[in-house]
């Protein structure tokens, strides 16, 4: 029953919101209708509200990130579209800067993260951003835009509270589906979950992600639950809360829960310094707790909740994990400290400083954070764009909570915006950050920056002609930028439709697909990658030189995208490889190239190793097969195929006995792998099986 009333309630909320727009903005200007320039501020709030209402909900089933890269879009497309607005308004009407303080200091992080950008190991990652994650240049970009906006746009605690419920509608949304999710009641077809069904992702599709969002929501949902003036509106904020604090506790993540305690614990001192010592502070989160504490047993059980909480206080799983990530990272910011590696490009360059011990928890080296924002930061902008960073967010919070001293008249909004930037801040330690969250961050931080910025520098309008001019490009600028951001939503798109149709096998439109994406976004490595490999498979098993051709061509593009994507290269080699065995033995030798610097890259990555290993098999050089061979298997030593290829090392070294105890050992880890089978039967056969049954 609960999952059934509160989409309505929510929904309730938000109609009542939206019939209140019109009349907040009337308030705000004192002008009822308001003037066209207060049109466009009413716009621009608008989608504002838009954003922290739809982008937490917004999952589309087509696209290989299903739940963040819809979220990505509208980020990008809403911070390009008030910008323009903003800059319009100025244009016609004119207007007044306000100033928050942080305008030189907001200069000198973007001039930072430009001048990383222009040196990353890869320009387009570094733009665009990460598959995963989508923290580069234009999310930066994003962010701040929407800090800028928010400072000039609310400019008093009726539109101030009025983003803030709209916050907390769309969190109770996102949170009931979460729950619902951890219950096994989960109505979307997902194509791919990365995390136990038993923990909430939500919309977000990653438990840590939705943690910290929620971490950020919680306080928000708690002061309005404080400030209500009528019991339904009490209710309707207490049941809010208790649904967001559930699904909080049903991410599973402690960091989140720490974070949220944080929180709590900053509003609650924050109420008493404004309203003094009171019932209500003691009564409603008393209430609240009961009934999280109530539901979150019967939706997760006290026992999986307390042994996760005391497995926070052990050094084991997660929490060794983190601390061997961050050794690493310190090794990586001591590289390159001034500018770091180029934003969101951790994952190209973690494997070659990753610590010994993180391997038994990522065999395949594949991290692409740190779980630490400001660590992530450091690695890849450098360490004054970090500082940089934590000034802004330091300058806001002490700026906010001098605010809240000083003024009596300080909404309670305020100190619910400062927990829940603090408890973000706090998850943010150990978490995962990123656009689709910390976008949130820097808007309610532009909130918060609105309440002591004054009008500053003044913009006239522009009387002449040549306003007209200069608007009509402003529009052709916005356009082009709104076309430039949506491009490559649409090419991953297409990508994630040619991954279906190469999983059912057909090659043709997988093919037609991998060429949309890449014309969509031609610096995009993956779709190069992804079809090469697919046409050098096709081509060497139907002996098709043709397509095998074109396929390692795409491999080679690939490499030459990101040259520091060890992937590519191990990709590129094994098409060589491929090639070898199916056409020629000449393409053995260019096979060794792309490997070896693959090792290079990624010196931990048994494939790696091992594809290195057969090509120096391949070509006859079999000390430096069996060396790296050996090392494959001594960094895994469970891989089947690795087992395999030391067995062809021994059979080419006239050494069958040991030759058949690897492909034994083969088929003892892949029952079901037909070339160790067929080896080993085949040696069995020439009766070699006779060494086994001694040696057993």
């Amino acid at each position: 029953m609960l999952f059934r009333l509160m989409p309505i309630l929510g929904t309730y909320q938000l109609i009542q919101e939206m019939h209140l727009l019109y009349k907040t903005n009337a308030v705000a200007t004192g002008v009822n209708p308001p003037a066209n320039a207060e049109k466009v501020e009413t716009i621009i709030r608008a989608l504002l509200y838009g954003l922290v209402v739809f982008a937490p909900l917004a999952i589309y089933p087509t696209v290989l990130n299903q739940a963040l890269s819809l979220k990505y879009l509208l980020f990008k497309e809403i911070s390009v579209v008030v910008i323009f607005l903003y800059l319009a308004k100025g244009l016609i009407y004119g207007t007044k800067i306000r100033i928050s303080g942080l305008e030189l200091s907001l200069a000198i992080f973007l001039f930072l993260l430009v001048i990383s950008t222009a040196l990353s190991l890869n320009l387009h990652m570094s733009i665009e951003g990460n598959y995963l994650r989508y923290d580069g240049l234009i999310s930066f970009l994003s962010c701040i835009a929407l800090f800028f906006v928010a400072v000039q746009s609310f400019k008093n605690k009726a539109t101030v509270e009025t983003v803030v419920r709209f916050g907390v509608v769309s969190a109770v949304l996102v949170s009931t589906y979460g729950i619902a999710q951890s219950q096994g009641l989960d109505p979307f077809p997902w194509a791919y979950r990365m995390f136990e069904g038993t923990r909430s992702s939500s919309t977000f599709g990653n438990p840590i992600i939705l943690g910290g969002y929620l971490s950020l929501m919680l306080p928000l949902a708690v002061t309005l639950a404080l400030q209500s003036k009528t019991s339904f509106q009490r209710t309707l904020n207490i049941l809010a809360t208790v649904l967001i604090a559930v699904c909080l506790i049903t991410t599973m993540s402690r960091a989140a829960w720490v974070a949220g305690l944080f929180g709590l614990a900053i509003l609650g001192v924050g109420y008493a310094q404004k309203k003094g010592f009171t019932a209500r502070i003691v009564a409603i989160p008393a209430a609240i707790a009961a009934m999280v504490v109530f539901l979150a047993s019967l939706a997760v059980g006290l026992p999986m909740m307390a042994g996760k909480i005391s497995s926070a206080f052990g050094f084991n799983g997660s929490i060794d994990s983190r601390f061997l990530m961050w050794e690493s990272a310190f090794k990586m910011v001591s590289e390159r400290p001034l500018f770091g590696f180029g934003p969101d490009t951790l994952g190209l360059i973690f494997s070659r400083y990753e610590v010994p011990g993180l391997i038994k928890y990522d065999p395949s080296g594949t991290f692409d954070n740190v779980h630490n924002a400001f660590l992530q930061l450091a690695v890849t902008t450098g360490i004054p764009a970090m500082a940089t960073f934590v000034f802004i967010l330091a300058f806001v919070c002490f700026k906010t909570y001098k605010n809240i001293r000083e003024n009596r008249d300080t909404s309670l909004v305020t100190v619910g915006l400062l927990s829940g930037i603090v408890a973000f801040t706090i998850q943010s330690l150990t978490g995962v950050t990123g656009i689709v969250t910390s976008g949130f961050m820097w808007l309610y931080m532009g909130v918060l920056a609105s309440s002591w910025s004054q009008p500053g520098i003044e913009i006239k309008p522009v009387r002449s002609a040549n306003r007209y001019i200069i608007i009509a490009t402003a529009t052709i600028v916005c356009l082009f930028a709104s076309i430039f951001v949506t491009k490559p939503f649409i090419s991953e798109s297409a990508l994630a439709q040619a991954r279906l149709a190469t999983q059912e096998g057909d090659v043709i439109l997988a093919e037609a697909n991998y060429k949309t994406a890449i014309s969509y976004d031609p610096n995009d490595d993956k779709a190069y990658s992804e079809l090469g490999i697919m046409l050098v498979d096709s081509g060497q098993s139907s002996h098709n030189i043709s397509q095998w051709s074109r396929g390692v061509k795409l491999l080679g593009e690939s490499v030459r995208l990101s040259p520091y994507n060890r992937e590519n290269n191990i990709l590129l080699g094994l098409g060589y490889l491929y090639g070898g065995r199916a056409f020629n033995g000449k393409y053995f030798n260019a096979a060794v190239k792309p490997l070896a610097e693959a090792v290079r890259l990624d010196p931990r990555n048994y494939r790696a190793v091992d594809f290195l290993g057969m090509a120096y098999l391949e070509t006859g050089r079999m000390e430096k097969a069996y060396a790296n061979i050996a090392k494959a298997l001594n960094i895994n030593s469970n891989d089947a195929q690795t087992h395999y290829h030391m067995g062809r090392y021994y059979e080419k070294a006239k050494r069958q006995e040991k030759a058949l105890n690897e492909y034994a050992t083969a088929l003892k880890l892949d029952p079901n792998y037909k070339n160790a089978k067929t080896a080993y039967e085949r040696l069995v056969k020439h009766g070699y099986g006779d060494f086994l049954k001694h040696r057993n």
